[in-house]
């Protein structure tokens, strides 16, 4: 039962890389919008090929139920203390611009949610067979409530999905339901885990303290990736891809010192784990993904920001995470007892 869960849960694995995938699409091809409702598309389950196929006032009806949406919203916000966040909301305009109908852009956010639901099938298939699985009950009650809980997580970011949508795409709400894509990954990383327990490799707590400081920072560099993607498409509208470097703001350089530090600190714990002859695959995964990263940004610093690359940026991005998660919690929280060889022969 547990084999067959855990290929399961690795098949899930690869369907919400698929939605962080999609997602990156939809921002590179500005689709973001394509669908002005949720979880509807113009009011439709399969949406329309032509403008001619919506009513002449589409563009005002779906404003009012946008700015209804965004006044909940905003209310929701004021009940849990982000006065300042529900009062921007309502005084921005531009969450209240409404777009021409493109069917290309239309089109590319419909497959973007399609594949989310085929996630969240996914997810939720996974839950109700920990949950109705006598085994775990017994012996991986964790297993259970991470299934359950990743359940949830899933729904409230399709609502934060709505969310994004109705507010136009306003850069907090994209960094949160980003943030939330990681907390997706690192559950479904110890379901696989919980699901086919293997025997962990000892390693000492300052190396274990060096992978959660690595972890952080990748976190970290996300935010304020997503910050600069929101600069960048801002810059987009006053100024051609050649251009746009000179004009992003200094969010753009913390960024890029971010990356050095998550490089120098990388680099350190592959040397420490190489000199323990600890060394796993997955330290030098990380090396080359973050090697990968690094030409990528150079590309978009040289090459005008080419919009095919910021997609692969955001998913190597979810990919380093990945990695690093999956190296915490695979290697164990213990000091390495450097005799035991040494008592053993004796």
């Amino acid at each position: 039962m547990s084999g067959r869960l855990y290929i399961f849960s690795k098949v899930t694995l690869v369907f919400i890389f698929l939605v962080v995938v999609a997602g990156g699409v939809v921002r590179m091809t500005g689709s973001g919008m394509g669908c002005p409702d949720w979880p509807k598309c113009f009011g439709q389950y399969i949406p329309p090929t032509c403008s001619c196929e919506l009513p002449d006032d589409y563009k005002e009806a779906y404003l009012e139920k946008r700015k209804k949406k965004v006044l909940s919203f905003a209310k929701m916000l004021d009940g849990i203390g982000m006065e300042s966040q529900a009062e921007k909301l309502r005084n921005d305009k531009s969450v209240l611009v409404a777009e021409e109908f493109n069917v290309a852009n239309t089109w590319t956010e419909y497959v973007n949610r399609l594949i989310g639901v085929l996630a969240g099938i996914f997810i939720f298939v996974q839950g109700v067979w920990t949950l109705f699985s006598r085994k775990f009950w017994v012996c991986g009650k964790r297993l259970i409530a991470l299934s359950i809980g990743l359940g949830f997580v899933t729904v409230f970011q399709a609502w934060m999905g709505a969310m994004v949508v109705a507010t136009n795409i306003t850069p907090w709400v994209l960094t949160t339901h980003m943030l939330l894509a990681l907390l997706m990954i690192a559950m479904q990383l110890q379901i696989i885990k919980d699901a086919k327990p293997e025997t962990p490799k000892l390693l000492d707590k300052g190396t274990q303290l060096l992978l959660l400081g690595a972890l952080i920072l990748t976190c970290i560099e996300v935010i304020f990736g997503t910050q600069v993607r929101q600069q960048v498409d801002i810059a987009l509208h006053h100024a051609d891809r050649n251009q746009v470097m000179d004009k992003l703001p200094e969010i753009f350089e913390i960024h890029r010192t971010f990356a050095i530090g998550i490089v120098l600190l990388n680099v350190a714990i592959f040397m420490r784990l190489k000199r323990r002859k600890n060394s796993s695959k997955a330290s030098r995964v990380v090396l080359i993904i973050i090697a990968s990263e690094a030409l990528l940004g150079i590309g978009m610093s040289y090459l005008g920001i080419p919009a095919f690359m910021q997609p692969m940026h955001l998913v190597l991005a979810c990919l380093l995470f990945a990695v690093q998660f999956g190296m915490l919690i695979q290697l164990n929280i213990a000091k390495l007892e450097y005799n035991s060889s040494s008592l053993g022969e004796k």
